[in-house]
């Protein structure tokens, strides 16, 4: 009796699992996101959900008003240290993060002891999964 409702709970939890991975992929497929990993084997969507929830910082998420989430690393090289935006919105604008990050608005990061990042200053450099040639460049101050 009890090894069938175990059973059943099991069959339960893994077909939520399932239908929350084929959301997320709607969601993305849908959206026209290219979120994989190129080099690993399987099918395209195996490729695409373990991409997303591999991670070492967050992992892609839709929320149940089906607006993607997913973690943003801000990577600061000439200090050695980064920032981590854990839950992104797809809604959200970088530059509103940034506004409240850095001065005027915000303050200077401890690491920052120059004051060489204010939001007027910032340019947000991003790179595409699969194409390092891509790298944009983006001055924040326009946006949002």
């Amino acid at each position: 009796m009890k090894d069938q409702r175990d059973e059943r709970k099991r069959n339960v939890a893994e077909r939520r699992k399932r239908d929350v991975e084929r959301n997320l992929l709607d969601a993305i497929k849908e959206r026209k996101l290219n979120i994989y990993l190129p080099e690993k084997e399987g099918s395209r969507d195996t490729r695409t959900l373990e991409s997303v929830m591999a991670c070492e910082c967050g992992k892609v998420t839709l929320g149940k008003d089906k607006v993607l989430t997913w973690p943003v690393k801000l990577i600061y090289p000439e200090f050695q240290t980064s920032d981590l935006i854990k839950y992104f919105r797809e809604e959200d604008c970088l530059a509103d993060h940034l506004r409240v990050m850095f001065p005027p608005e915000g303050e200077s990061p401890p690491w920052d002891s120059e004051g060489l990042y204010t939001f007027d200053k910032i340019t947000a450099i991003y790179d595409g999964i699969e194409n390092a040639a891509s790298i944009m460049s983006a001055d924040m101050r326009y946006y949002c």
